[in-house]
């Protein structure tokens, strides 16, 4: 059996509108999975879409080896095994590949700090400097639906009727997410413009892992 890989693919979600709220701008949207929640914890999983003036131009997504042990938690959260992650590169193997996909890019997530956080917290374990503007996509997705209670990514798919063929995976949740943002551009394309100038222009994320 090969051993799992990282995949880059140009263009590889063609056919998906361009959206005018993002013109002019670079996003890199971001999802994690790890072996745990705490800042000695590890990514097991990146996803990540590349969007260049309103377009995906790139994907990327790969299982990463976190050098231990999976919890059962773990695994029954996310469907990942130990045997996805034997074999699976180190960050430090692609470590230029997501660098250079992040490059110049916002830094979108859901609970964006969480994710940047991992990212970070990766590049800083082999000497290397990462920081990007942040955007959270809970907090946007508080903007754009004010009234619903909810705004877990679980909800946000439920209410929005979007795509995600596994939950708890990396791609699949990045993608999703990018889909919120089209349905926010079908829907509400001038609160979309908004919320996102807004959001950039508040955000303190930066700020924060920098006073750490």
């Amino acid at each position: 059996t090969p051993l799992p890989r990282a995949s880059v693919r140009a263009n590889a979600l063609r056919g998906m509108e361009r959206l005018a709220a993002l013109a002019g701008k670079t996003l890199a949207i971001v999802d994690v999975e790890t072996s745990g929640t705490s800042r000695d914890d590890r990514v097991i999983e990146i996803g990540i879409l590349r969007i260049e003036d309103g377009v995906c131009t790139e994907t990327f997504r790969t299982f990463l080896d976190p050098e231990r042990e999976l919890s059962s938690w773990i695994s029954n959260l996310t469907g990942i095994v130990q045997s996805d992650i034997d074999g699976a590169p180190q960050f430090a193997e692609v470590a230029s590949q997501i660098e250079r996909l992040l490059k110049g890019a916002i830094f979108v997530a859901h609970n964006v700090a969480f994710d940047y956080s991992f990212i970070k917290g990766e590049f800083a374990r082999i000497d290397r400097f990462f920081e990007a503007q942040c955007l959270c996509t809970v907090k946007l997705s508080r903007l754009l639906s004010p009234r619903a209670k909810h705004h877990n990514l679980s909800a946000v798919i439920r209410r929005h009727k979007l795509s995600c063929e596994s939950r708890h995976r990396a791609f699949d949740d990045a993608h999703a997410l990018w889909q919120f943002m089209q349905w926010g551009h079908r829907r509400k394309e001038k609160v979309l413009t908004r919320a996102i100038e807004t959001l950039l222009h508040t955000d303190r994320t930066q700020e924060y892992f920098r006073a750490r």
